[in-house]
């Protein structure tokens, strides 16, 4: 579920996490000349040796000989010892891959290096020589990895998902820093600086025919996978469309950030947002000039009434508004179909012996399939409650998840199909009788409830976890929800681990670094 406003600009931190953020070494490194090559290096695995096996020469080629294999040994074993790399193992069953598919891209920062990650757990290398400063991203076949790789020259590369093998390559002038968004057709869009001094950047566009300025301020790019030309972007203030080169703006049709608190965007290049639409609270679900208008005037008449309708939730093609009463401090909710039903959600069963959880405001969540989740508690504890109201309105909810204790507030939000994520941002509050199982104070859990599931599998993280800065945002999901790739809980800075949540399998990633889906 995303909540109702645009996307700010990233802090250089969170960058790292969605693959881009300038080395802290950078501004004292020298220039190095990089050529690249065609070939990458492919790491497997020997089932019959001690760890991984990684055959390659100082130049990056891929020969071994007979004379060279003491010295390979050794320094298989030095690079073990040194990167952490593991023997690979198949991960994510439940994904259904082909074993050669890359699904996902290894990226170390700390020693510039990135890697395909392959479903059979074989990782290949690419070529990151003298690289600083990593940028990537992949869609369709294309992986696209930009670098510095010395004062005032960088690199752009495009390389074939499964393979590595290079497509194209372009230098230029550009420092590529942040998030890279790669449309099927291998075409590239990725915030850059036009030198390592300049305050501001601006989204460029890549392709084998060269690069060309967007002419889009620093603004967070949403999606480039639309296939009609159209670019779709998201600042500060606004949301529109852009044609690839920058030559024609989009604005959408009834979008006003300050009368509706904001729009959420779609990989698929379209948005959704809440408006007044002929004087009525409405959402819309917008693709270029061809907005759909689901009124809500339930949602209306309570406003006309002196209510606030003060929360906006998305996910998919379901919205959810959540209206207020001031004085009364009375609460409605009406949960939108994707064929424009509403549906009032406002009065469903509360399970026996519980009351609602005023748990960050008694915050709901729904995920794209129109489920809703809501907190409830008694004396010692609270859990999720899952409810199906599209389907069975009156019917009763069933728990999700591990209980929480001492609790205060915190965030409650699907984060992907059959997925939803429970984190306790502080702790405290009044709590007598709790079962031993239940998590008390900050925590973080990860809830798989797929269709028809009565159970649930769920991750437990104690301390004080951030979901901003740990795993659970920016597409740490792969297989439709099915898995979830995250850092170990004691250790942040090791090889990543991948959850399958269907077989509740978890394998550790052969290569360190973050673990980004594609």
């Amino acid at each position: 579920m995303s909540r109702g406003r645009t996307l700010a600009w990233p802090s250089c931190a969170l960058l790292a996490l969605s693959l881009g953020c300038p080395s802290a070494d950078d501004a004292a490194e020298e220039g190095a000349d990089s050529t690249g090559t065609d070939e990458a290096e492919t790491t497997e695995t020997d089932t019959t040796d001690t760890g991984t096996e990684t055959a390659e020469d100082s130049s990056g080629s891929s020969e071994t000989d007979s004379s060279s294999e003491s010295s390979e040994a050794e320094s298989e074993s030095e690079s073990e010892s040194t990167t952490g790399e593991l023997p690979a193992e198949p991960f994510c069953s439940s994904g259904g891959w082909d074993p050669g598919r890359t699904v996902a891209l290894v990226v170390n920062f700390g020693d510039d290096e990135l890697s395909l990650l392959h479903a059979d757990g074989t990782t290949t290398a690419l070529d990151t020589a003298g690289a600083s400063s990593l940028t990537a991203g992949g869609a369709g076949e294309f992986v696209y990895y930009g670098y510095r790789t010395g004062p005032g020259t960088y690199v752009n590369r495009t390389v074939d998902r499964d393979t590595g093998t290079q497509i194209w390559e372009l230098d230029s002038s550009w420092w590529p820093v942040n998030p890279a968004y790669v449309h099927p057709s291998g075409r590239v869009a990725v915030g850059a600086y036009p030198d390592r001094n300049a305050e501001s950047s601006s989204w460029i566009a890549l392709s084998p025919e060269g690069m060309a300025l967007t002419g889009v301020e620093p603004r967070l790019v949403q999606s480039v996978a639309r296939d009609d030309g159209w670019v779709l972007t998201a600042g500060l203030t606004d949301v529109d469309w852009r044609r690839w080169d920058g030559s024609q703006t989009l604005d959408p049709t009834y979008f006003t950030l300050f009368d509706t608190g904001g729009a959420v965007t779609s990989a698929d290049g379209s948005i959704r947002y809440p408006a007044k639409v002929d004087g009525v609270f409405s959402f819309v679900r917008e693709e270029p000039n061809a907005p759909e208008v689901f009124p809500v005037p339930e949602a209306q008449a309570l406003e006309d009434m002196g209510w606030f309708i003060d929360r906006f939730d998305f996910a998919g093609d379901w919205f959810m508004a959540t209206a207020y009463d001031g004085q009364s401090e009375d609460k409605a909710g009406f949960l939108v179909t994707p064929e424009g039903g509403v549906i009032d959600v406002s009065d469903l069963p509360t399970p026996e012996g519980l009351e609602l959880f005023d748990f960050d405001a008694n915050e709901d969540a729904i995920d794209d399939q129109g489920r809703l989740f809501r907190m409830f508690r008694d004396g010692g504890s609270a859990w999720v409650w899952m409810y199906e109201p599209a389907v069975d309105l009156g019917g009763p909810g069933q728990p999700l998840g591990a209980p929480i204790t001492e609790a205060v507030s915190g965030r409650l939000e699907s984060r992907a199909p059959g997925v939803v994520s429970l984190w306790v941002s502080s702790g405290g509050g009044d709590w007598t009788g709790a079962p031993a199982e239940a998590l008390a104070g900050p925590s973080l859990q990860v809830i798989y409830a797929p269709d028809g599931d009565t159970e649930s599998v769920y991750l437990p993280y104690g301390g004080e976890p951030d979901p901003n800065g740990f795993s659970f945002n920016n597409g740490r999901f792969g297989a439709d929800g099915k898995c979830v790739a995250h850092p170990p809980v004691d250790d942040l800075e090791g090889n990543w681990l991948i959850h399958d949540f269907a077989l509740d399998e978890t394998v550790t990633v052969a290569r360190p670094g973050f673990v980004i889906w594609l």
